[in-house]
């Protein structure tokens, strides 16, 4: 479903974003310091494209197309998504409030704590909601109400944030990540490990790689192709959000292939169009 999988989209691209968070949670921890102005525009992530924008489009549109589907609010996953809503935006105030003096060990443990338990909220939030809810809403939606919901979606990004927010984003979470969570000769060095040559094609193993670094590798291989060269990923689950990531951000510009689907290993040829 159309709808279903921009939220799922999305995401991924919060994920990502959390990655990131636990990058700089990370550096904190070890002492080491992180521009003020980078913590700022992170937390801005979570605050406009998660709540406003993902949050907001859940709260305003799905969850009471699926209350008048006969999905109770109260009592069910709908009410415990709320919740879990809330106490989100509550490490989020708790985060901002520490980065104001970042100078400080009180602050710094603030804003470490903080940040530990809203990546652990959102992503067992996020998995929730893909494995269980959005499993319900695909049940109950029509073909209709999925194309009212994803116009609906696409209206609300537009009131709500801004034309091209959504995309600026996206861009941005590349550009962290890219800093914080795969630097150059950290990339690099798990590139000279997973990456090999398979009948002369190259072969992306991410299985031993944490799940946070995988997307940025995946795309850094993808850019380093030429037009008409391909690559083989090989992933211990599904890759499907990543085809929805690519078909989003690189759409016309890729070919994707199974070649094994589990249940242990997939396999997929990923192709650079002309």
């Amino acid at each position: 479903m159309k709808s279903i999988d921009a939220l799922m989209h999305e995401h991924r691209v919060i994920e990502r974003g959390l990655g990131v968070l636990e990058a700089v949670a990370e550096r904190f921890e070890r002492g080491e310091n992180v521009p003020e102005e980078k913590v700022m525009v992170l937390l801005d992530f979570f605050r406009v494209f998660a709540d406003l924008c993902h949050h907001g489009k859940e709260e305003g549109l799905l969850f009471p197309e699926l209350e008048a589907k006969g999905i109770p609010k109260e009592g069910g996953p709908i009410e415990v998504m709320l919740y879990e809503h809330d106490e989100g935006r509550n490490l989020q105030r708790q985060m901002r409030e520490a980065v104001s003096d970042l100078s400080g060990k009180a602050n710094r443990q603030k804003f470490i704590a903080a940040a530990r338990d809203y990546i652990a909220l959102l992503r067992q939030h996020i998995w929730k909601e893909d494995n269980v809810l959005f499993k319900m809403a695909e049940q109950v939606l029509t073909e209709a109400d999925d194309k009212r919901l994803a116009e609906h979606f696409e209206r609300h990004e537009r009131e709500h944030i801004g034309e091209g927010v959504h995309e600026r984003y996206h861009y941005l979470i590349h550009e962290l990540e890219t800093e914080f969570v795969a630097g150059a000769k950290h990339r690099g060095e798990h590139h000279s490990e997973v990456v090999a040559k398979c009948a002369g094609e190259k072969v992306l193993d991410v299985r031993t790689i944490p799940p946070r670094e995988r997307h940025p590798l995946i795309f850094q291989t993808f850019e380093a192709l030429n037009p008409g060269e391909s690559f083989i990923l090989v992933n211990d689950h599904d890759p499907k959000p990543l085809y929805y990531e690519f078909h989003h951000e690189r759409q016309g510009q890729f070919t994707w292939e199974y070649l094994e689907q589990g249940p242990e290993v997939w396999r997929v040829r990923i192709g650079k169009l002309g």
